[in-house]
C-alpha cells in the first residue's frame, strides 16, 4: 500500500517538471552529502590527531626504559647454548 501511494506522490509531483519541491529535495540530498564529507574529514583529522599521541607517548616510554638501562625491543631468537656454541641437533 506504501509504495502505490509513494509511487503515485512520485508521478503526481515529478521533478523534472520543474517544480519547486523537486529542486529542495536535490538541494538537501546536496546539503546532506557535503555535511557528511565534513564529519568524515573532521573524523579523520582526529583520528590521526589521536594516533600521534599514542606514538610520541610510546616514544617518550620507550626512550625511559632505556635511561634506566632496560631491554628494549624484540627478544634475541637465539637462546644462551646457542650463544655459547652448543648447539644439539
Amino acid at each position: 500500500m506504501m509504495s502505490v501511494v509513494f509511487s503515485l506522490y512520485f508521478e503526481q509531483k515529478n521533478p523534472d517538471q520543474g517544480e519547486l519541491s523537486g529542486w529542495v529535495c536535490v538541494g538537501l540530498i546536496g546539503v546532506i552529502y557535503i555535511y557528511c564529507i565534513l564529519i568524515l574529514c573532521v573524523d579523520a583529522s582526529v583520528t590521526n590527531f589521536e594516533c600521534d599521541l599514542v606514538r610520541e607517548k610510546v616514544k617518550a616510554g620507550l626512550d625511559g626504559a632505556k635511561k634506566r638501562g632496560k631491554k628494549v625491543g624484540r627478544p634475541d631468537t637465539l637462546n644462551n647454548k646457542l650463544k655459547n656454541g652448543f648447539c644439539y641437533v
